[in-house]
């Protein structure tokens, strides 16, 4: 390639890294935060709104089965994965349910774990195969048709997924204790990142969110938070410790609100979401009662619903929600 096309290929990169920034800034100064009332965050003196209760949402009637994978659309469409029965199930925003697809009919093959959606309404998952051919990232249609989009080796875990803004897909594999991208326009998964801090002695990389120009990764065995710089040619910075913490050890998602608290879903007998503060200070702001154990995958719900967390979790309900009065930070779409 031609050293003028590299120097438009560079500079393209980095007005589309201009561009978050902005945005980030933006939604700091709280422009896209209307919800935020007179009672809003005070970040200096940490004075957070209160937390709601928690909601019941769906119970979807499945059993010994539990929900993991967990996303939202820009049209407020909700996503829910059903872990061994391989179904994705979408609740619109009328409340009404239905089965997109089953990825593996026989019940036997895989483990669905993360979602993650585009502005099409397609649905990527992270599926945990047991045979040849099914590990990886799949991609469903909206009419329900589902194909292996980027393949991962056998014994992988593909397990959470984000996209940046520029498009490209970061996947955590919590047995490798690595990241992985596919760029946009790619069907092929490259290691991004890989480190020690984000193994495990079981469980290592689980939850994934991006903030700003990093990407946040929870090792769930070990109750760390690990940020990884993004550059501006996406290669991967060193990654570093941003929080460890015992009340995040079983850490399983992560979501980020505009004013750059993380919040943690916490498994467990007694599950509950963590809030992180940017200046590390760790508050448990949940504690689910006991029919409500394992939650998973917090993500921030849309259009109406910007201050309100959903979250999979196991028990009498399978999907719940909690308003904790500040807005999410933005999550891009491909």
């Amino acid at each position: 390639m031609s050293k003028w096309l590299i120097g438009i290929f560079r500079l393209k990169e980095r007005s589309m890294l201009k561009l978050a920034r902005l945005m980030t800034v933006i939604a700091l100064l709280g422009f896209c935060a209307p919800q935020v009332s007179g009672q809003g965050l005070n970040a200096a003196k940490h004075k957070y709104p209160r937390v709601g209760p928690v909601q019941p949402v769906i119970n979807f009637d499945i059993g010994n089965d539990f929900t993991e994978g967990l996303a939202i659309s820009n049209r407020g469409n909700v996503y829910v994965g059903i872990a061994f029965s391989g179904r994705i199930m979408r609740i619109d925003s009328r409340g009404v349910a239905s089965e997109v697809t089953n990825i593996d009919p026989t019940e036997e093959s895989i483990i669905l774990l993360g979602l993650a959606v585009d502005e099409r309404e397609n649905v990527y998952a992270a599926v945990w195969g047991f045979a040849e051919g099914l590990t990886g990232v799949w991609k469903v249609q909206p009419d329900g048709t589902a194909e292996l989009y980027a393949a991962m080796p056998l014994g992988s875990i593909p397990n959470a997924m984000v996209f940046d803004i520029l498009g490209n897909l970061y996947v955590t594999d919590s047995s490798a204790g690595a990241v992985w991208r596919i760029a946009r326009g790619s069907r092929e998964a490259k290691i991004w990142a890989q480190d020690d801090l984000l193994g495990g002695p079981n469980f290592g990389a689980n939850g994934i969110a991006l903030y700003g120009n990093d990407i946040y990764v929870i090792n769930f065995d070990m109750g760390r938070i690990v940020s990884i710089p993004i550059h501006w040619n996406r290669s991967a910075g060193a990654p570093r410790v941003y929080v460890e913490d015992s009340r995040i050890v079983n850490g399983d998602g992560i979501a980020f609100d505009i004013f750059g608290n993380a919040y943690v879903g916490v498994q467990g007998p007694s599950s509950s979401i963590v809030r992180v503060s940017p200046d590390r200070e760790v508050e448990t702001i949940v504690t689910f009662p006991d029919d409500l154990p394992y939650a998973t995958n917090p993500v921030f719900g849309m259009r109406g619903e910007r201050t309100t967390i959903y979250v999979t979790i196991d028990g009498s309900w399978d999907l719940v929600k909690v308003d904790v009065g500040v807005p999410g930070y933005p999550v891009f779409k491909r």
